[in-house]
């Protein structure tokens, strides 16, 4: 079925053509590992790198795929019967579970969630703010490493967070209070939840064990 819709939208030239190759999600990334590893050197590259890079999976070798993705993390163990063209079977059966990394975001929005308050967030989330704050997120969690030990227990991590602090001047002034500030919540926040978060302009510096929270749901 999947070679004729193929056909019919013009990526072959026949339903049988070898320039189509139908395969499991874990072989593609390995038969993507491989063309990168065989791919040409720069001319400058070292006598050790154009070994490495001519170094090929063989006949009877075995390896894991792990598939790291947002909602789960997927394990495949492969068995090479064939190298030319690559041909694989599967040595055990596949395993996994709900390890993907939306769930250290979800762990990231309820921390967020309770700094900014419940009658703010609401608001917040549905603004354009909301996305480009997350954007802000995603560079810091993949850029944070949560076994990395700190010598320095009151190391933090810098991120980015002009998005919200743009949009909490636009949000609604409680009944009683003053307009919202990135600081004062992160003075609310630290009273209210023994917190030692810090915020200078546009940046909010979130200490190394909460971020490391984040990575243990």
């Amino acid at each position: 079925m999947m070679r004729k819709a193929s056909f019919h939208a013009g990526m072959i030239s026949g339903q049988n053509s070898a320039n189509l190759v139908l395969c499991l999600e874990p072989e593609a990334a390995c038969m993507a590992c491989e063309d990168q590893r065989n791919s040409p050197l720069d001319d400058g590259a070292s006598s050790a790198a154009v070994a490495a890079s001519l170094q090929i999976l063989k006949n009877g070798d075995t390896f894991m795929v792990l598939d790291c993705g947002g909602g789960t993390v997927d394990i495949t163990v492969h068995r090479v019967v064939g190298t030319n063209p690559l041909r694989l079977a599967e040595s055990r059966k596949p395993s996994g579970g709900p390890w993907g990394s939306t769930y250290v975001d979800q762990e990231f929005e309820q921390f967020l969630q309770a700094m900014i308050g419940e009658d703010s967030w609401k608001l917040f989330k549905s603004s354009s703010a909301w996305a480009q704050t997350m954007e802000e997120w995603e560079a810091t969690k993949c850029a944070f490493d949560p076994s990395e030990k700190q010598d320095d227990p009151s190391s933090a991590c810098s991120m980015r967070v002009a998005a919200l602090s743009e949009a909490l001047r636009e949000l609604p002034v409680p009944a009683g209070g003053t307009e919202l500030s990135l600081s004062d919540l992160v003075r609310k926040y630290n009273t209210d939840f023994g917190g030692q978060l810090e915020s200078r302009r546009s940046i909010l510096k979130i200490p190394f064990v909460k971020m490391q929270q984040f990575f243990q749901t």
